[in-house]
């Protein structure tokens, strides 16, 4: 006996001269469909469901006959003149522009879009052979309810079927994206765009409301498994349903998009970052003497200022303010705050993203941001100084080590012993600090209240910077032109947050270069880790 699998390749081999059977009895072509994939659905449920058939050849062409006798009688009831032929079995000469193993493919792709309750309707009546009523019992639902749906089913799966395209695009060409998050809360979206299906099932449904028959389709994907990822989706605030369909809930930038946002700082980013350059340059010594520390280089000085001058003028405000609060996308409280969306992942070498990477706490009296680079290994010298193996992260700083030295400031280095003296030359070896004379010494900048206030109250307001700050409006108003022709209406109140994203995310590469090209900043010694992409203040 043949397994389910050798009759339904029989299937396959046979299915175009059940379609020419069938195409030359119909009075045309869409009957013929029609009176085709009825005949195969019955074929295929019956192969599912185990039935005997011990000669395949005859079971199916008895099946071919039995359903045209159907669409014969129903005819006849229409119309006439039809013409009866009874010929079970001929020979078929094949048309080389049409693929009935592709009509099978659809059709057992058209079985998966059914929605979970009529799927098992479909299994329980066609597979497990049970009769309506007891189906209508073991569901619950009224005898007629369920005589409906069965109805229905066949007209959704021949519906499904005449359309011309049952795998969308994303079914055979996905596009990938990576996520970006700001803020924090009890959910992190990245756990819920992790894998491919579930960036394209968002992508279907941006500025597009879906159905779950929508996704099933563009995606290729049973219901089943489209009702389950959609619910968590919802629960992450990242869909939203509105009338019984549902719409992405966060902006999605495509390649297009992105590269004409990249090619904006591109043009305009050495002009902000020359300036930028400049002023630190004319004012570089009233830094030092707020600093008043003559074991650092005036270039690794002056890559902290850098730094800082940039984020003043990102932030609009002083060391202490991180202005970019952002919004919660639900307002369930325990959901935090946080803002996500989407960037088309593709090759763009123009690209150089240096990040801002909080770290420190209550406990320790510590607050510190780091600004690393790139994963990505860099020809140029300077950026690859700032590249992620190669300097601090936030996440790689030792802050009970800091918090010990910062606690003992006056404790000889002979006299620290035990776990204390272990963690104290781990921190030494690891480059955060050095030893002058007999005391352990930060190797980074560690600025008190007093130079916080300082620094300030000289720098983050000074009329020369803020000419800085509007060839920043000017470069964020172009990026902004751009996003409003490429953001859906109702996501247009995130336009000031995404143009502030592209500009922060971008700008720090052209910084670096033009303080390079003015000698102001030098390349470092990657061997070891480089600690002068952050600064660190006494809270």
């Amino acid at each position: 006996m043949k397994t389910q699998e050798q009759f339904i390749q029989e299937l396959l081999k046979q299915s175009d001269k059940v379609f020419f059977y069938c195409i030359k009895r119909c009075d045309n072509r869409i009957d013929a469909e029609d009176l085709s994939q009825e005949i195969l659905l019955e074929v295929l449920m019956n192969i599912h469901k185990g039935i005997l058939i011990q000669n395949f050849d005859f079971y199916l062409w008895k099946i071919c006959k039995n359903h045209y006798q159907q669409y014969v009688t129903r005819k006849i009831k229409e119309k006439n003149t039809i013409q009866y032929r009874d010929e079970i079995y001929e020979s078929y000469d094949a048309i080389d522009d049409f693929d009935m193993q592709e009509q099978m493919r659809k059709l057992n792709t058209a079985i998966k879009c059914l929605s979970s309750d009529y799927a098992e309707i479909l299994y329980s009546y066609y597979i497990e052979d049970r009769t309506l009523a007891s189906i209508a019992n073991h569901l619950n639902l009224p005898l007629g309810t369920v005589k409906r749906r069965l109805f229905e089913i066949r007209k959704k799966l021949k519906e499904y079927l005449k359309m011309e395209r049952l795998n969308g695009k994303k079914a055979f060409v996905p596009k990938n994206f990576y996520g970006l998050r700001s803020g924090y809360g009890e959910i992190n979206p990245h756990d819920y765009t992790r894998f491919l299906i579930q960036k394209n099932l968002l992508f279907h449904s941006y500025d597009h409301p879906c159905t779950l028959q929508d996704y099933s389709l563009e995606l290729g994907i049973s219901i089943v498994y489209i009702e389950e990822m959609v619910l968590d989706l919802l629960k992450a605030t990242l869909l939203k349903k509105e009338n019984n369909k549902y719409l992405t809930a966060f902006p999605i930038i495509e390649k297009a998009t992105d590269i004409k946002l990249t090619k904006i700082l591109e043009d305009e980013g050495m002009s902000y970052a020359t300036q930028l350059a400049m002023f630190a340059k004319n004012h570089f010594q009233q830094f030092k003497e707020i600093i008043q520390n003559h074991h650092f280089t005036d270039h690794q000085l002056m890559w902290v200022l850098m730094f800082m001058l940039n984020r003043f003028v990102e932030s609009n405000n002083g060391i202490l303010i991180d202005n970019y609060k952002p919004q919660a996308r639900n307002h369930v409280d325990k959901l935090g705050s946080w803002d996500f969306m989407m960037i088309e992942d593709y090759p763009n070498t123009n690209k150089y993203f240096i990040s801002e990477n909080w770290f420190g706490n209550e406990k320790n009296q510590l607050q510190g941001v780091a600004h690393p680079g790139s994963f990505d290994h860099s020809d140029n010298k300077l950026l690859n100084t700032l590249s992620y193996p190669h300097c601090v992260t936030g996440d790689n700083i030792p802050l009970d080590s800091i918090e010990y030295v910062i606690s003992n400031p006056h404790v000889n280095y002979s006299k620290i012993s035990g776990d204390s003296k272990y963690r104290i030359d781990e921190f030494i070896n690891q480059g955060y600090a050095y030893l002058e004379g007999d005391r352990v010494q930060l190797n980074f900048l560690l600025l008190d209240k007093s130079q916080v206030k300082q620094i300030d109250a000289y720098f983050p307001n000074h009329k020369e910077l803020k000419l800085v700050k509007q060839e920043k409006e000017r470069i964020i108003d172009q990026l902004t032109r751009v996003l409003n022709d490429a953001i859906p209406t109702y996501l247009s109140h995130e336009i000031p947050s995404i143009a502030h994203y592209y500009f922060i995310s971008l700008i720090r590469k052209y910084v670096v270069l033009a303080f390079g090209d003015l000698k102001l900043i030098k390349e470092e010694n990657t061997d070891q880790r480089f600690n002068f992409n952050m600064y660190a203040w006494k809270v």
